[in-house]
């Protein structure tokens, strides 16, 4: 099963992925960002088990409002 998403979304959420990709690539080049430093901070920050169990819970209560809503058969292909 497939969602839909319209084009205009995606092409939105791409273009700000490359924008800030882009953004990040310079930061470091310039050395305003060391790779290093910013990893550790951020492994203190989350917890992919954390993060596993969040994203389950979202993608179950999607898939059940889609159910729930009818909306599985106008949202795929």
């Amino acid at each position: 099963m497939d969602i839909v998403i319209p084009t205009l979304i995606m092409i939105i959420v791409f273009t700000d992925l490359v924008k800030s990709v882009a953004n990040a690539i310079s930061m470091i080049k310039l050395k305003k960002v060391i790779p290093a430093k910013f990893h550790d901070e951020i492994k203190e920050m989350y917890s992919w088990v954390n993060v596993a169990e969040r994203t389950e819970k979202v993608w179950h209560e999607l898939s059940t409002l889609m159910l729930v809503n009818g909306a599985s058969n106008e949202c795929t292909k």
